[in-house]
């Protein structure tokens, strides 16, 4: 369980009610009107036990406890007790420029969260080692340093901070500043935007725990940013994220259309500076002066719903995605109709996200596709595709492609006006097809291709471009070489379609030179 506490944030009295919130991997917990389909537990109303970190339920989501004792006051979220502290006289913090200090050695810039002036209180810790100040009626911070790849932008109606009591002292600039906020929180560091009503956050080690929170990250492939809810949301690193009970958009509406759900999940994003292809330093935008950076972002999440207009529509027990791609599971999906298949549905998925594959060999792609076909039957196939920079250990550009697919066909082919109503050779019907290309350093190339047919009319039934455009298929390799205006190789072809003329050549060598003089040009 999390204690939680809610209320007006004072020295002598933080908060009024306690809130204990129980989070359970059972039942989902949400609330929230643009996630409909979660559900809330009924809250129960505990004091916090003194002397005591809060009371944390097994396997349930924490906030990371402050190291240092603090004042004599119960902080929201932080039952503390200790002997009563030398405090300081309550002031104002107010003017355009806000004031500027060090926390924990980095640059903090504090304004007014609006026109009314913030309140600030201020006191030592009760071993004199920590300074805790409490902000009320609104505040905006600034803090720089935190990073390279992006300062920390905090704006919330009340904060506590705990900071080193003396920032000249040695070792401070290394010693852990903590924040808790409430109220109407907006947290913003590189291009991610968090939104909250509360959220602990330790500006040192970047880890922090947010409840009821909104997250804006941008993603390739997607339109506009990337949105994630969640009832809880934790921070375990500086671009490392877990959720639960969370819901992933790419819609902005309030009750989106579609959104992906899911039981529990985690986010990292690898935020990499940008290299210059010409000197290897890091690129800088000439307009902004920032770091321009690359950003690589995978998932992983368990117990997965897709919801469509509110109504679950899909569900998987688990799901891993590296964002490059748009779709979720689903890739692709085609509606038709015809007199040769009937009426068709055909789809395309995501393998390495069926699998759980986070982080798939870059340069590869690999789906697989169900189809209906109504007067055919179902239709099933897998297909890979890969650029590489080698291959089996072997280095080199290597490109290769591998489809295959395979129906239990319970109609008849219709080839053309004089070819109708013929029945198949095979009740189970398919090919296989795999291109593979590979270039090593001395100019050595090695081809191969293997194509294997169920029957003679297959292919120019179900892949009539194929038929019609692409060269016959077949199955052998070739090593070649080139060398100036020459070039050698050894091939070898097989036949293993018996019900087409193929040639087969055993391992045979050719010769062959372009432009080169016979015999002194005598000839």
């Amino acid at each position: 369980m999390l204690h939680f506490a809610t209320g007006a944030i004072t020295s002598s009295a933080v908060a009024e009610d306690y809130q204990t919130v129980t989070v359970g991997h059972e039942q989902p917990v949400a609330g929230n009107a643009a996630i409909p389909s979660f559900t809330v537990r009924p809250v129960q109303f505990t004091q916090p036990v003194p002397n005591a970190a809060p009371n944390i339920a097994p396997n349930a989501p924490t906030i990371p406890w402050p190291t240092n004792a603090g004042p004599t006051q119960t902080l929201p979220g932080f039952p503390i007790t200790g002997p009563s502290p030398t405090t300081m006289a309550p002031g104002n913090l107010s003017g355009a420029q806000g004031a500027v200090s060090q926390l924990g050695g980095r640059r903090v810039h504090t304004f007014p969260r609006s026109s009314v002036p913030s309140q600030l209180e201020s006191f030592l810790s009760a071993d004199g080692r920590e300074r805790v100040t409490i902000i009320s009626s609104g505040v905006n911070i600034i803090i720089e340093g935190v990073d390279q790849l992006g300062t920390v932008d905090i704006a919330t109606d009340r904060l506590v901070i705990w900071s080193s009591a003396d920032p000249n002292a040695a070792g401070a600039g290394n010693k852990a500043a903590e924040m808790y906020m409430e109220g109407d929180v907006i947290f913003r560091q590189g291009e991610r935007t968090v939104y909250a009503q509360s959220m602990y956050y330790n500006v040192a080690t970047q880890v922090g725990a947010v409840l009821d929170a909104e997250l804006l990250t941008p993603a390739p492939g997607y339109e506009g940013l990337l949105r994630l809810k969640a009832r809880v949301l934790r921070q375990v690193g500086p671009n490392s994220f877990q959720a639960q009970d969370a819901a992933f958009t790419s819609s902005r509406l309030g009750v989106p259309r579609y959104w992906f759900q899911s039981g529990e999940a985690t986010f990292e994003d690898r935020a990499l500076p940008r290299l210059d292809p010409l000197t290897g330093q890091p690129m800088v935008n000439p307009v902004t002066g920032e770091m321009v950076v690359d950003h690589n972002r995978l998932a992983t999440s368990r117990s997965n719903f897709i919801y469509a207009g509110e109504i679950p529509v899909f569900y998987w027990p688990r799901f891993a995605t590296d964002f490059t791609k748009p779709g979720i599971y689903l890739t692709s999906i085609k509606f038709g109709s015809d007199r040769v298949f009937g009426n068709q549905v055909r789809t395309e998925w995501d393998l390495y996200q069926i699998f759980g594959i986070a982080s798939p060999p870059q340069g590869t792609d690999w789906t697989a596709s169900l189809d209906y076909l109504s007067d055919r039957g179902w239709g099933v196939g897998t297909t890979f595709e890969y650029e590489l920079p080698s291959f089996l250990g072997r280095p080199g550009p290597t490109v290769g492609y591998f489809d295959a697919w395979g129906i239990d066909d319970q109609g008849l082919d219709n080839l053309g006006s004089d070819r109708r109503g013929l029945t198949p050779e095979e009740d189970l019907r398919g090919r296989v097809l795999w291109k593979h290309r590979q270039r090593f350093w001395n100019g050595l190339q090695f081809s191969g291709e293997l194509g294997y047919i169920s029957d003679r009319n297959f292919l120019e039934q179900y892949y009539e471009r194929e038929w019609d455009q692409w060269k016959d298929q077949s199955t052998g390799f070739e090593f070649k070489q080139l060398a100036g205006n020459g070039s050698w190789n050894l091939a070898a072809d097989f036949q293993l379609n018996e019900f087409f003329t193929q040639t087969e050549w055993w391992p045979r060598v050719d010769q062959f030179q372009m432009g080169h003089s016979l015999l002194g040009d005598r000839l």
